[in-house]
């Protein structure tokens, strides 16, 4: 018993180190906004189904995964819409690609640096055009996360994505950091858990 004990203590300390570690690596302020899963795909839907409103529209660009084009797709059919704009290198060509089709409210789902195409979007120029639209502005990270540098603060980021096995930890992790600017509790969780005492 008192091993087992000591070993759950040390298993905490670490998650609290690793999100401590998160938070500074990705620039957010707050590491209990850090929330661990099983993988990158289980993350976006985390960002993009829990932040979801009837009537929400997502405009995400055309280099997205399918972790990011299926459940868009999914929450299409149940009242929300989207649309795709061209990804671009170039700050002020995402800045004027964006510009034309954001309108205020509408949620930016974005994948940071391709492994297919080679592209990398400027998370800076695009973060920028969210704010000014009162835009939610999701980056998926998978590709990028531990190779270029991201800032959440300075990008303008809301929720970043990644997976650890590519870039960081290692394979079976992801993670979700939601910006201290958009309240945590905003998300819905996916699944409901029931507490079982004995």
């Amino acid at each position: 018993e008192p091993y087992r004990r000591q070993r759950q203590m040390c298993i905490r300390d670490s998650y609290v180190l690793d999100r401590a570690a998160l938070a500074e690596m990705f620039g957010c302020s707050r590491p209990e906004n850090v929330i661990f899963t099983a993988n990158d795909t289980y993350a976006l839907n985390l960002a993009i189904k829990g932040i979801a409103r009837r009537g929400g529209r997502y405009l995400i660009s055309s280099i997205e995964h399918n972790s990011v084009l299926r459940p868009v797709a999914s929450l299409a059919e149940r009242g929300c819409s989207y649309g795709i704009y061209r990804a671009c290198t170039e700050a002020s060509e995402a800045s004027a690609e964006l510009s034309g089709r954001l309108s205020r409210g509408d949620t930016v789902v974005c994948c940071h640096s391709s492994n297919i195409c080679g592209i990398t979007q400027p998370l800076g120029a695009i973060g920028s055009v969210c704010r000014s639209r009162a835009a939610r502005f999701i980056v998926d990270a998978a590709q990028s996360a531990g190779h270029i540098p991201i800032d959440m603060e300075r990008d303008g980021i809301d929720i970043l994505c990644s997976s650890g096995h590519k870039g960081l930890y290692g394979i079976g992790c992801g993670f979700l950091i939601v910006s201290p600017a958009l309240d945590s509790m905003a998300l819905r969780p996916l699944i409901e858990l029931s507490l079982i005492h004995i």
